[in-house]
């Protein structure tokens, strides 16, 4: 017996071994604030969450899900915009369950959704967005929540460690806010690939962040709409350009198009910083270059 045990833990890779020998065994649940380093093939910001649930970036080709499936994970929940690789990832054992949400917060269904994933699939998780900076982060807070039933400190402290910048404020609040309780009644379907808004919708969330900078801009920057800061719309500019460079990029057809909105994008975050260091000459000259970078793209594209 003794030989064979010996055996069994020479076939496990050794920074699984150390990993497990670093949770404590009267806490299990309890998050870990890791200092040290993740496995080179494990997807980008990787870290465990709580006991069976992990956060961090997209896992992109076979050695990623090899790395996922070595840690034992079973499901793997996409909070991405863009459609999860659910073939390769089966093809290592893992199955998919995409509920995609936006930078400016979680809805009640999503938070529904990821508590009936957690319920009815398989463990051990991974929740990942992008790369596993904002929006994985939260949707994990959310998961530790309904997993240990942590309070409100607890949840700020996973937040600091795994997300760091409180910009994305709305993320922040309703992952700090979240109860399970917000939940009950709720019913929602699972699915593996969820169809995400189209163009047409996501720019008429883009508009809606457009006309609220162009108050502010018209007021000096000193508008505030309800939770929403100038600055912190500039930043949801930036993601709505930047998500839509993702879904474009390999559409050759729309080439020139992709271009734009990187430059758009890039522009978008200019306006953030400067609005976050309260430049506001900086500010108003940004938005009126993207302006007129809006105005030719749409004569070009959409009118």
């Amino acid at each position: 017996m003794a030989r064979l045990l010996i055996h069994r833990f020479a076939t496990i890779p050794l920074w699984t071994l150390l990993t497990l020998v670093a949770l404590p065994t009267n806490a299990e649940d309890a998050p870990v604030i890791q200092t040290g380093h993740r496995h080179q093939h494990e997807p980008e910001n990787f870290l465990r969450v709580t006991a069976g649930v992990y956060s961090g970036g997209e896992p992109r080709g076979d050695a990623m899900f090899d790395a996922l499936a070595r840690r034992g994970i079973r499901t793997a929940i996409s909070v991405d915009g863009l459609a999860p690789d659910v073939d390769t990832a089966l093809h290592y054992g893992i199955q998919y369950v995409h509920i995609p949400i936006g930078y400016d917060g979680i809805k009640p269904e999503s938070a529904a959704a990821l508590s009936k994933a957690l319920r009815e699939r398989h463990g051990p998780f991974y929740v990942h967005c992008h790369h596993g900076k904002h929006r994985g982060p939260a949707m994990g807070a959310i998961a530790l929540r309904l997993k240990t039933g942590c309070d409100d400190k607890t949840i700020r402290q996973w937040l600091t460690h795994a997300a760091g910048s409180e910009a994305y404020r709305g993320l922040w609040r309703d992952a700090l806010d979240f109860r399970p309780s917000d939940i009950e009644g709720l019913s929602v379907e699972l699915s593996q690939k969820t169809t995400v808004s189209n163009l047409a919708g996501t720019m008429a969330e883009l508009d809606r962040v457009w006309v609220r900078l162009q108050a502010s801009a018209a007021a000096d920057w000193e508008v505030v709409t309800g939770d929403s800061s100038s600055a912190h719309d500039a930043l949801m500019l930036h993601e709505h350009f930047r998500e839509l460079t993702r879904r474009n990029v390999h559409r050759n057809e729309f080439h020139g198009f992709t271009r734009r909105l990187r430059k758009a994008a890039d522009k978008s975050r200019e306006l953030s910083n400067a609005l976050a260091m309260s430049d506001n000459q900086a500010a108003s000259e940004v938005l009126e270059s993207i302006r007129k970078s809006c105005k030719r793209c749409h004569r070009t594209w959409r009118d």
